[in-house]
């Protein structure tokens, strides 16, 4: 792979481009040739042996440790199997997994289970064939515990065409229901309830008005929607409320204004955080105590006595930040404790950035139940319309990609070409003395950029001896390093110890030991060997999870293209200056010769993006995913599909027939029954019973779709009329589009008749535009050179700001003196505009042009660079 790499990177350098497949599978070819071991001369069997006996004593020191090998793996010890497998092991073992499963996620699916239970069983000591029929008693009773949250709620029994073999319908596919136990759904229904309770004790107006005043004296300022938080979270007399924040909307600096209201009137604060790093960033940026909710929930179980535990009485305010980062079980914990001694609760959190493993998406519930106060103007970055881009990013709109484009921010390249380009932009940034972050999705691509970072710091420097650290790479005096683990008996102060995410500079080896120095707070520790071998790693370049929380002058963050729209929206706002995303568009992994040039999906950096965009990893709660697949909207998907794939089938396989009928059925999109098929004995009534439960829930949704649009259609109150917005709703719902897809028919459909009914509803909506919005459409296609899913909406908003006495077509002249990008042009075109509208010195207001996503363009396979 190495050798690979430098041929490509020749390739690159002296022909300015990448390789097309076909030239990669050549290069690979040759890297293959150059690079495989010469065949040894024949061997016979006992020198082989004896090979790999000395191969054996290398790797484990000693022929003593190889005897202890064969022997633990030839005569195992383990205990008998039909004296252990008992209906109380079996239980013990399904109470282990589900704490785990709990522990991790607020729902589960069957591989799962069966993930965790080979992991709960593999050292039970039992015999391999007994290993499969343990996992299977073990799996039936984890599932006898646990609650189904999305069975089928299909009420209609298929005809044995459609059935498999053990009678269950085809259209349920298997392993797709999700789980929970009741224990989770307990948990979360008491968090709802308790930001429900109003009976705290509120402080006056004037009290926090004073606390705000007091600290713009200390030098700390608040923008209006910062001080509205601190004067919502202190008056509101709510025993638990929630904030939500996006990435640089100030929020740690609201917290200590809040705190400070509470402190001012002699009550006590406690600041509490997931991991032990965000508890020392809120404690450093408030100055308020501060603990991890894992230390607070070990103390009430070891010692309720314990300071911290007493620390919380009446009127003590708990800060939760990065709560959207916590696990249901521990978060209901922590509020049930601080609710009996008669404490406050704040949640501080963004249910947009990244999770927990263990997250369990209760925030979206109370802000669904009780709502949440927000910040939403956005202050880190440098240039303002860059916070609006980031916040554009964070509910999923592509044309957010309309800004980074525009703004050379978005770089493709095979691997080696990426991690070469984000190392050099490292280096130039390092050169001139700005701070710069190297990101990356995964360890391995991590692992390089460190690798890279690590051999151009010592290309002409002597290395005067180096440890090993737990990823296999190396570190000496003068490397950055990165601790992965929480360790308090490590100490660097009275009150700090080491902590999982800490950077550190080597200062010294000492054996396997290694000397260092906090790379923030300048406080020196040493770190024992067994820590370094297996919790320390290099630190030029960190996972995205690593960086949450951090910030720098500039970002350079590597992206794969099997990212979530969270880890991009946390990615691409670390950087206060510069954000910039290196998308790999070519893999060079050992299947990249297999692919068929002309044939293999390439997909552009852009393309890629957007997927990524798509991809939603929020978390989801138990009680939301039970009552989302219990809607008419969910299940009129599934209704529908069952419907036509049915018609196919009863038409084709049973009938003979290869042409349905042309009429409509339930839905316009859907074909009708043909006529052999009503009146087939078994089908007829199927059928039937298919299609009105289609119109039956299509009914239904169009009732509701009043409620259940996604709130960003609001903007479009003067196109659509009540009809319309049932139609959309209808829609949208039998195709399956998510709440966040910004374009009102969503995706191109795949199928003739559901293509033409979206692009019929598409032409009805756009028709009701006034005649003023289409006249600034065509202004907008003559400057861009095309029209696009954005243009309408820049349309109506130049409408707007003519209504409103400002002539849009100098702005239009002034925004395009220079060229647009070729892709999303018209969202770039309106970036620009916004800049422009913005008063020099102030950012422009978080609410102005929305940026909807328009339908993902359809490829050909093999097109793309």
């Amino acid at each position: 792979m190495a050798r690979q790499r430098e041929l490509t990177r020749d390739f690159r350098d002296a022909h300015g481009r990448t390789p097309t497949p076909v030239e990669a599978v050549a290069l690979a070819q040759q890297a293959n040739l150059e690079t495989r071991e010469a065949k040894h001369e024949p061997r016979s069997l006992a020198e082989q042996r004896k090979t790999w006996g000395r191969q054996a004593v290398d790797v484990l020191g000693a022929p003593e440790a190889v005897d202890r090998m064969l022997q633990a793996a030839l005569r195992p010890t383990g205990a008998s199997a039909q004296a252990d497998v008992s209906t109380w092991w079996v239980r013990e073992v399904a109470d282990r997994v589900l704490g785990e499963l709990e522990a991790h996620r607020a729902t589960w699916q069957s591989w799962h289970v069966h993930a965790e239970v080979h992991r709960q069983i593999r050292d039970a000591g039992l015999p391999a064939d007994l290993v499969a029929e343990a996992v299977g008693w073990v799996v039936d009773e984890v599932r006898e515990l646990s609650v189904n949250l999305t069975p089928d709620r299909d009420p209609i029994s298929e005809p044995a065409g459609l059935c498999r073999s053990d009678g269950t319908s085809v259209y349920r596919h298997t392993g797709r229901d999700h789980f929970t136990t009741a224990r989770v759904l307990d948990a979360e229904a008491r968090i709802v309830a308790a930001a429900a309770n109003t009976d705290a004790a509120a402080w006056s107006p004037v009290d926090v008005e004073l606390a705000i005043l007091a600290a713009r004296v200390d030098g700390i300022g608040l923008n209006a929607g910062q001080e509205e938080l601190v004067r919502a979270m202190a008056t509101s007399g709510r025993r638990v409320q929630l904030a939500l924040a996006p990435a640089g909307a100030g929020k740690t600096t609201a917290m200590r204004v809040l705190a400070g209201v509470w402190t001012e009137a002699g009550a006590d604060v406690l600041g509490l955080a997931p991991s032990a790093a965000a508890a020392a960033a809120l404690r450093e940026a408030t100055g308020m105590p501060c603990e991890t909710l894992a230390k607070l929930v070990h103390d009430l179980d070891t010692r309720p006595g314990s300071p911290l535990a007493t620390a919380v009485g009446p009127g003590t305010l708990l800060v939760v930040d990065e709560a959207g980062m916590a696990d249901t079980i521990t978060l209901d914990r922590v509020i049930c404790f601080a609710i009996e001694r008669g404490a406050n609760v704040r949640l501080i959190g963004d249910d947009q950035q990244l999770a927990a493993i263990g997250a369990g998406g209760v925030l979206r519930d109370i802000v669904r139940t009780h709502g949440a106060v927000r910040l939403n103007e956005v202050v880190r970055f440098d240039d303002p319309v860059e916070a609006e881009a980031s916040l554009a990013l964070r509910e999923g709109d592509r044309k957010a990609l309309g800004y980074y484009l525009d703004h050379g921010r978005i770089h493709a390249g095979d691997q080696a070409a990426v991690i070469d380009d984000v190392f050099e932009a490292w280096q130039r940034e390092q050169a001139t003395g700005r701070d710069c972050l190297m990101l990356a999705p995964i360890h391995e691509l991590v692992r390089e950029l460190n690798q890279r970072a690590r051999a151009a710091r010592l290309a002409d420097a002597f290395v005067d001896g180096e440890v090993r650290l737990r990823d296999g790479t190396h570190a000496s005096v003068g490397d950055v390093v990165l601790t992965r683990r929480n360790d308090r008996r490590l100490g660097v102060s009275s009150t700090d110890w080491v902590k999982n995410g800490d950077r550190w500079t080597v200062t010294g080896i000492r054996g396997g030991n290694l000397a260092v120095r906090h790379r923030d707070s300048g406080l020196t520790t040493v770190l024992p060997a067994e820590y370094v071998a297996a919790d320390v790693e290099l630190g030029y370049a960190s996972t995205v999870h690593t960086a949450q929380g951090l910030t720098a002058d500039v970002m350079h963050g590597v992206v794969t293209g099997e990212e979530t729209r969270q880890l991009l929206y946390t990615m691409l706002t670390r950087g206060r200056a510069e954000n910039h995303v290196h998308v790999i568009t070519d893999d060079l992994g050992d299947d990249r010769e297999f692919e068929l040039p002309g044939i293999t999906e390439h997909l552009t950096a852009t393309e890629t993006l957007e997927r990524v965009l798509a991809r939603d990893g929020a978390a989801v709660s138990a009680t939301s995913t039970r009552a989302l697949a219990a809607t008419p909207e969910a299940r009129l998907q599934d209704a529908a599909r069952r419907y036509a794939d049915a018609v196919g089938f009863a038409t084709q396989k049973v009938l003979g027939n290869e042409d349905g009928p042309l009429t409509p059925g339930p839905l316009p999109w859907l074909p009708d029954i043909p006529s052999d098929a009503a009146e087939h004995p078994r089908w007829g009534p199927y059928l039937s019973a298919r299609a009105h439960l289609v119109r039956s829930l299509a009914a239904e949704v169009g009732d509701r779709a009043d409620t259940t649009l996604p709130p960003w259609l609001n903007d479009y109150t003067d196109v659509l009329t009540p009809e319309l917005r049932a139609d959309i709703a209808v829609w949208r719902a039998a195709q399956g589009i998510a709440p966040d897809e910004r374009t009102i028919a969503g995706p191109a459909a795949d199928d003739d008749r559901a293509a033409a009914y979206r692009r019929g509803l598409i032409r009805t909506v756009n028709s009701r535009h006034d005649e003023a919005v289409r006249v600034w459409e065509q202004r907008i296609v003559a400057y861009v050179g095309r029209s696009d899913e954005r243009t309408l909406d820049l349309a109506r908003e130049l409408d707007k700001l003519k209504r409103q006495g400002r002539d849009p077509e100098p702005l239009l002249m002034r925004a395009t003196i220079r060229q647009l990008p070729t892709e999303h042009p018209t969202a770039a075109l309106a970036y620009r505009i916004r800049k422009l509208l913005a008063p020099q010195g102030r950012r422009p207001d978080p609410v102005g042009i929305d940026h909807r996503r328009p339908a993902p363009l359809r490829r050909e396979p093999g097109i793309g660079i």
